[in-house]
């Protein structure tokens, strides 16, 4: 018996090791050559977090109302550490390999943690093959390739709600319940969004999976449970969580108030004020703590009329707010074939299950999941400032689902031909793990390591959602520069509006053009015109010049074009 249970122990060990392995290579390979939107900033963001702790002024640790302080935490001690052997961490491009290095462990740990969780309460194969799901999302993948704030968040809210499930599952609830709440305060701690975590997690902690099912079997009584105990564990998951947000974020131990003060300044920033809107003084100090460069900026923008235009771009029109379609259509088009099928599955057969009166205890786990996705997805719909990234939340809640449901679906085949000699953990293995490669990963195999620019190839790909989303989130300018580099000298210039993901890969000399400026195209050699630039529809100066002439190269992303090089020598300049 002992030999037994060390042999599963063992192969339960080697499964995690492999999942690992599985979650990490995608998220570790090319990582440094390209850079994406907001990831500069926290490059500086981690430095000057790190800065602050060790000059003792703790109050500095705060650097913008998301907060993303774990990501700030393990990254800007990645940068410490690596400065210290000689790596330049604050120029050139060691920090974004660095950086996003840090991430993508940090959230390959993270999938290993929800294999040992919902093992608690599913077969091996079964947890396996959801995780690897998860591990594997292209869209979940894009932005744990990155040093930003909602892949790390994610990670702590999926963890978080799942360990909540699995304590319902156990006798002794309460230390998966204050497991959960330190969970739920790292993902607070990394971005205000978590807040959505806080009252689902307490409904949930008073409302259990157990008792929704109730409500459907008469030999139950249903909220037949006495209100304290659960009060109790609903106090003990909120303690924990307070807790761990003091006491993992410095700002907090010298200027609590003003900290969360400013927290809840950013919430209503982010709930009231569109994509690219102007900011009042009061936002500006809690979003940048009155930088001096920044507000200047600002004034700038303002005197330019730059906020009174609409920045976001849905269903071929440039809109202040997508609209409460926005999300929906954001997972149709970054789901891939398996999760998509399978996501509609569950949906068919929880119906089934629930018209038929036969639920069990994991259909209600189920329910709880698709709730909290559903919810998550209406609720951000709500708020003025709608992008894509946002929901990943939701993406990996509705991964969990379709990959229990694939696993069942499994199931019901093999007991349905008795011909089939596998074991069910084989055949799980075997078939599941082919499903996952041919529909799951082959679909985003093209984009890589792009991920940002994978669109569901059913509903037409990347080219059809470029006439739904605004694209490019930075990937391809890196490509625009790579040959320029290769194909002339040195001391070449380009121009660009998109200078920031241009100029660390570009040998030559850039000249940004910014928002309030037009081009002149005497200033040089080379123009590089971004997929962005032209949906939004930023630069109507050149209209006539980009009709009238063909460009030098067009770069594609997933069969895209993305970015446009035009090599000026000799033309004359724009009219005025």
């Amino acid at each position: 018996m002992k030999k037994l249970v060390s042999r599963i122990n063992i192969s339960v060990l080697l499964l995690a090791l492999l999942l690992f392995v599985i979650a990490l290579v995608p998220r570790i390979l090319e990582i440094g050559g390209y850079l994406t939107v907001d990831e500069s900033l926290w490059h500086i963001r981690s430095l000057n977090f790190w800065d602050a702790l060790l000059d003792g002024n703790f109050g500095g640790t705060y650097q913008m109302t998301h907060p993303n302080v774990i990501t700030m935490w393990i990254v800007g001690f990645t940068f410490k550490v690596a400065n210290k052997i000689s790596f330049d961490v604050y120029n050139g491009v060691d920090w974004i390999i660095l950086g996003r290095f840090a991430v993508g462990v940090l959230t390959a740990i993270g999938c290993v943690v929800l294999f040992y969780l919902l093992n608690q309460v599913l077969r091996v194969g079964q947890s396996f093959i959801i995780c690897t799901i998860i591990a594997l999302d292209p869209f979940v993948l894009a932005y744990t390739r990155a040093v930003h704030v909602h892949a790390v968040s994610a990670t702590f809210i999926i963890l978080s709600f799942v360990a909540l499930l699995v304590a319902f599952s156990k006798e002794k609830q309460w230390p998966w319940i204050a497991f959960s709440g330190v969970l739920g305060g790292l993902a607070l701690l990394t971005n205000v969004n978590a807040i959505l975590l806080v009252g689902a997690a307490v409904l949930t902690i008073l409302f259990q999976p157990n008792d929704f099912l109730a409500l459907f079997d008469r030999a139950q009584k249903a909220f037949g449970f006495k209100w304290f105990p659960r009060l109790k564990l609903a106090g003990i998951w909120l303690l924990l969580l307070v807790i761990t947000f003091y006491v993992g974020w410095p700002a907090m131990w010298t200027q609590p108030r003003y900290t969360l003060s400013r927290l809840v300044t950013g919430v209503m920033w982010g709930v009231n004020t569109p994509h690219g809107g102007d900011v009042t003084a009061e936002e500006v100090e809690a979003l940048y703590s009155n930088n001096p460069a920044v507000i200047a900026k600002l004034e700038e923008y303002r005197q330019y009329q730059v906020f009174d235009s609409p920045r976001q771009f849905f269903r071929g029109e440039l809109v202040y707010t997508p609209g409460p379609s926005f999300y929906p259509l954001t997972w149709l088009y970054r789901t891939t074939p398996l999760t998509l099928i399978f996501g509609l599955v569950a949906f068919g057969w929880l119906l089934v299950d629930l018209f038929r009166k036969r639920l069990d205890d994991w259909d209600g786990r189920v329910i709880y999941l698709l709730v909290f996705a559903l919810g998550f997805m209406l609720v951000m719909g709500m708020a003025a400032k709608q992008i894509q990234r946002y929901l990943l939340p939701s993406f990996l809640f509705l991964d969990i689902v379709a990959g229990y449901y694939l696993v069942r679906a499994l199931d019901w085949g093999r007991n349905k031909f008795k011909a089939i000699k596998l074991s069910p953990e084989a055949f799980t293995y075997t078939v599941g793990g082919l499903l996952v490669v041919l529909f799951h990963v082959l679909p985003f195999v093209r984009s890589f390591p792009y991920m940002v620019a994978y669109y569901e190839p059913l509903f037409g790909g990347t080219e059809a959602a470029k006439q739904i989303f605004l694209l490019g989130d930075g990937e391809g300018l890196s490509l625009a520069a790579e040959y320029l580099n290769d194909s002339y000298r040195d001391d070449i210039s380009a121009a660009t509006r998109y200078a920031e993901y241009f100029t660390p890969f570009f040998d030559g000399e850039t000249v940004y053009i910014s928002p309030i400026e037009t081009y002149d195209l005497e200033q040089a050699d080379f123009l590089v015109y971004y997929v962005r630039e032209e949906q939004r529809q930023e630069s109507p100066e050149l209209d006539a010049y980009l009709s009238a002439h063909t460009p030098e190269k067009t770069i594609l992303l997933n069969g895209t074009a993305h970015v446009w090089i035009y090599n000026l020598s000799g033309v004359s300049p724009l009219a005025e």
